[in-house]
């Protein structure tokens, strides 16, 4: 390797992984951060596919935050480079679905939110970051889901299967989660505890978006309501089930931390950080997939009290959207800070802009929370840069 190989590469390592990660309980998360780095470091030196994106995601990201003129053309040089070796490696049938293929669109896809070259703007980046999670996701149906469960290590695994969620939502596709071995996973962690739960949420949403199309071109009748109520009290039943794993997962931190459970004033919210990086993304997910079913339960619930006037239907008073969009905001400043490493604050990214949709559509524009990422995003170029990628998105949905 030469000088600037090895330059580049230590480059990655010290903007990937969390600066603090500190050692994540085996009862929160199945990620371990030392191996989670030996994989990729054992994939590198034997993919040079991986080690072009690599290197190409840690210039993109100093260029970003730095703001340097050498550094940006040096990350425009690295990423274009990166982009050929991933596409001739979707063209090499022995390479397109391994682990290393995987890793590089996933580090192109963190590529799209810190690149500044000036030619590209943040909604082509926000094409081009989906197109990367499109490949992603095309690697995931060519090896199977149970290849994919197997094969992969916690870290890069979690990854995959955060991706299926996603799409399984926003492509209103349950069956990606339901017919797979996602849902065969032993759930011996908070985290795939979680998972578990958020896997069963798309069917729901499913269900409700047939109602909520079906509902403006039908009429009311009495069969259709009990349907749709029978499908409400079944959303009920599992937010229920998201609020039972909230309490266990405050119970764990609490013990974790040493703070006492008792305590009604501690939430999941001030005490997941006091567990480390890896419960702190696990609680954002929580939140993140709880703003996504609130938000379509809550319009469901409103569409049918507008066909049956008198129809009422209680939903349990912490279920609700702006909960979780706080929630996210709030602790934002925690995640999205540049010793927080990119692993983190890519992970984060899809759950700030969801809680960002959720107040410019919901009319709070001086809301608090908004408050708080104005002034988050005027104190760091790094956080600027995300947040300002992040509101292209919230404004384009």
């Amino acid at each position: 390797m030469t000088s600037w190989d090895i330059q580049t590469d230590d480059a990655f390592w010290s903007c990937w992984m969390p600066r603090a990660a500190g050692h994540p309980s085996r009862r929160t998360t199945s990620m371990n951060f030392a191996q989670h780095v030996a994989l990729l470091q054992s994939l590198s030196t034997r993919d040079r596919t991986l080690r072009a994106a690599m290197r190409a995601c840690s210039f993109t990201c100093l260029s970003g935050a730095q703001d340097e003129h050498n550094l940006r053309l040096s990350s425009i040089r690295l990423y274009g480079t990166a982009l050929q070796e991933v596409n001739r490696a979707l063209r090499n049938h022995a390479r397109m679905t391994s682990d290393a293929v995987l890793a590089a669109c996933r580090l192109l896809a963190i590529c799209e939110i810190f690149r500044s070259d000036a030619g590209v703007t943040r909604f082509q980046r926000a094409g081009n970051r989906q197109i990367h999670l499109e490949g992603m996701n095309r690697i995931f149906q060519l090896r199977g889901a149970e290849s994919t469960v197997q094969l992969l290590a916690p870290g890069l695994r979690n990854i995959v299967r955060c991706l299926a969620i996603r799409i399984a939502i926003t492509q209103n596709r349950p069956d990606l989660l339901l017919k797979s071995s996602w849902q065969n996973l032993l759930p011996t962690t908070l985290e795939e505890e979680l998972f578990g739960l958020i896997c069963r949420v798309p069917s729901l949403l499913h269900r409700q978006n047939l109602f909520l199309k079906s509902a403006k071109v039908d009429g009311a009748d009495d069969n259709s309501d009990l349907i749709i109520r029978g499908l409400i009290d079944d959303s009920i039943q599992e937010a229920w089930a998201f609020q039972e794993w909230e309490d266990k997962a405050r119970a764990t931190c609490c013990e974790l931390s040493g703070q006492n459970v008792q305590d009604k004033n501690i939430t999941l919210l001030s005490v997941s950080p006091a567990c480390g990086v890896s419960m702190l993304l696990t609680a954002n997910r929580y939140w993140l997939a709880s703003l996504l079913f609130s938000s379509r339960t809550e319009q469901t619930v409103a569409l049918l009290s507008e066909r049956r006037t008198g129809t009422s239907v209680a939903l349990p008073s912490w279920f609700n959207s702006r909960h979780f969009a706080s929630s996210i905001i709030r602790v934002a400043p925690l995640v999205f800070r540049p010793e927080m490493g990119l692993w983190a604050v890519e992970q984060a990214a899809d759950a700030l802009g969801s809680a960002m949709s959720y107040f410019a559509t919901s009319g709070r524009s001086t809301d608090p929370e908004l408050d708080l990422l104005r002034n988050l995003q005027s104190s760091n170029k790094f956080v600027q840069l995300v947040l300002g990628y992040m509101s292209s998105i919230s404004m384009s949905d």
